[in-house]
């Protein structure tokens, strides 16, 4: 398959790729969790989850650099849909505490299995190096892009 775009300013178009991937992403995601009544948006939480049960709701948001309101609205589908349950923090009276249930750890296997075929696919043609290499500048990317809107937070408080 020929480059989506051939310009000579290839990064005007970094945006648009890394959308598109995001994007197609989400449809694949989408279409393997239907039968198990999960969202793309809502797997993360439960990836973090399998290594961080027991989590104040906060935590969860401030590692997985998503807004308060956007987790509160992912975890209470996952609550609803019986993959998590919160209890209030007794250390803490105005947090909570996330964990899951066993139906979460019941389909851990399955979502580790459709979560490797996407990365298979998507990385298809590509040698573990270019993978590695991959991962790690996007990785730089994401590190920079944070810190660069952490500073305008910070100003603006």
């Amino acid at each position: 398959m020929n480059a989506i775009f051939q310009w000579k300013n290839n990064s005007f178009f970094l945006n648009r790729l890394i959308s598109m991937i995001y994007r197609h992403n989400r449809i694949y995601m989408d279409s393997q969790l239907e039968d198990i009544n999960l969202h793309s948006g809502q797997y993360m939480y439960l990836f973090y989850l399998y290594h961080h049960d027991g989590q104040k709701q906060d935590d969860i948001a401030k590692t997985l650099k998503i807004d308060k309101a956007g987790t509160t609205r992912a975890l209470k589908k996952l609550e609803k849909s019986g993959y998590i349950f919160r209890q209030q923090d007794k250390n803490d009276r105005r947090g909570n505490l996330v964990y899951l249930t066993e139906k979460a750890w019941q389909v851990q296997p399955l979502l580790l299995s459709f979560y490797s075929n996407w990365l298979h696919l998507a990385l298809e043609g590509f040698t573990e190096e270019e993978s590695n290499t991959l991962y790690q500048l996007l990785n730089r990317m994401a590190i920079n892009a944070i810190s660069v809107t952490a500073g305008k937070e910070k100003e603006n408080e």
